[in-house]
């Protein structure tokens, strides 16, 4: 079993946006980070949630789009047909 390099990404984005968002919420900063890098765990959960989004938002346009072509070779538009005809 293989797994798309997105995909894995998006999995270890998550992992370590829950990591920090689960030490923000639960109160525990204190016992990580001192008082002059506490703002390092909001900030990064905060972060790396909105990375994970846009992650997963390509992970998933790129796998609809590989389900768009055949057998591995993008389908020939009309455009593509007209830009390198002679």
């Amino acid at each position: 079993m293989t797994i798309h390099p997105r995909v894995a990404r998006t999995i270890v984005l998550l992992a370590w946006a829950g990591f920090l968002g689960g030490i923000w919420f639960t109160g525990e900063t204190a016992r990580y980070l001192g008082p002059w890098t506490w703002w390092v765990v909001p900030f990064g959960a905060a972060t790396l949630a909105a990375a994970t989004l846009a992650s997963g938002v390509s992970a998933l346009r790129s796998r609809r789009e590989r389900k768009l072509t055949r057998m591995g070779v993008p389908s020939k538009s009309k455009a593509s047909r007209r830009r390198f005809s002679m």
